[in-house]
């Protein structure tokens, strides 16, 4: 299996090919199958930087019928690639706060996806991976602190129900790994255990996402040692993706993350509907 389930098409403001740019690129490549997961941030003290979606290259709100429209491609798309060999999934990555959990679960309730990643890219309202933001949101905090408050969001995301797998889940290493040095790897991994026996009791996952190489990291995120610690957990439930932005990212990496599955005995998983489909 040849798959990437981390994938943002133009839907995401941040994003810049279409859903058939992406399948005609899959097709290519010789993808078996890709998820899309357009974001989904409807933080509202952040609503002036995250608070839209593109569609038909117009800027809409996320209180809008957008996801109609999402869904309508994805099913064109779905339809059209897999006599060419491609599975198209449906899926969508969501900016996870506790206060917002309910708006939330309102907004999609009606919506069948494949998949749903769960995702911590902010500590108080600031963002851990954006060049303009980090230092702002790691500012007065100790690297055992900042680790604190992020495992804290990471486990009333799981604890929500709301999601089937956890985006990139040592994110805060892109930068904070030279703003903290080396012990801030130690700190975040004592607390790990703690949330990997809620994931484990929730069945929820996380990815092997393989953006961390192109930020000059020899590693993805999560770690190799983290990798190391999931697979003592039984059933443990890991995907894959490329967290592409733009069609020459997808499936970049992709074989070399598969390669660290083999080497470490790990299977990754595929889902259909919110279930575990095929693990290999």
């Amino acid at each position: 299996m040849y798959v990437d389930y981390h994938v943002h098409p133009d839907y995401s403001i941040d994003a810049r090919s279409s859903i058939d740019d992406y399948c005609r690129k899959a097709v290519e490549i010789g993808l078996d199958e890709i998820c899309f997961t357009t974001h989904y941030d409807i933080d509202p003290i952040r609503k002036e930087k995250d608070d839209f979606v593109r569609v038909d290259g117009k800027i809409m709100h996320f209180n809008s019928n957008w996801l109609d429209r999402y869904f309508e491609d994805l099913e064109k798309a779905r339809t059209t690639y897999e006599n060419l060999g491609l599975r198209v999934k449906f899926g969508i990555e969501i900016e996870y706060r506790k206060d917002i959990e309910e708006k939330i679960k309102r907004n999609l309730k009606d919506y069948n996806f494949d998949m749903i990643l769960g995702a911590i890219h902010c500590l108080d309202h600031r963002a851990i991976h954006l060049e303009d933001e980090f230092k702002l949101c790691f500012q007065g905090l100790t690297a055992k602190e900042m680790c604190e408050k992020y495992y804290l969001e990471v486990e009333e995301a799981v604890d929500s129900g709301l999601f089937d797998v956890i985006a990139h889940l040592d994110l805060y290493k892109k930068f904070g790994l030279a703003y903290y040095g080396k012990g801030l790897l130690n700190e975040c991994n004592l607390l790990v255990d703690r949330v990997f026996d809620l994931m484990e009791n929730k069945a929820v996952g996380f990815e092997i996402n393989t953006s961390c190489y192109r930020y000059g990291f020899n590693e993805p995120f999560p770690s190799i040692e983290l990798l190391e610690k999931w697979r003592q957990r039984e059933p443990y439930i890991l995907t894959i993706g490329s967290d592409a932005h733009g069609i020459e990212y997808l499936a970049q990496n992709i074989r070399r993350g598969i390669k660290i599955v083999k080497e470490l005995g790990l299977k990754l998983c595929t889902f259909n509907k919110r279930k575990i489909e095929k693990r290999f």
